[in-house]
């Protein structure tokens, strides 16, 4: 089969003057690098969702801990003293 212009579907990108090449990434995930801002498919909303919620969870966890960890050294500290 030959590759005629109406079969390209973007441009090559690259990085440091070689080309950037994502295989089997099809249209997951189109970037428009005009100046007019960038749109990316569904499945790359959808991780960049989950991947926030990922970190917020983390960042919660790394919260309840820290907290826990002053209650209980207060505590023990008070202990201590008796």
């Amino acid at each position: 089969m030959e590759i005629t212009e109406s079969n390209i579907l973007g441009k090559i990108v690259t990085l440091s003057g070689k080309p950037v090449i994502i295989k089997d990434i099809g249209e997951y995930f189109f970037i428009d690098a005009s100046k007019t801002g960038r749109t990316y498919g569904p499945e790359f909303n959808a991780i960049s969702t989950l991947i926030r919620g990922i970190k917020f969870a983390g960042f919660l966890i790394f919260s309840i801990c820290m907290i826990l960890y002053v209650v209980f050294s207060l505590r023990d500290s008070r202990r201590a003293k008796l």
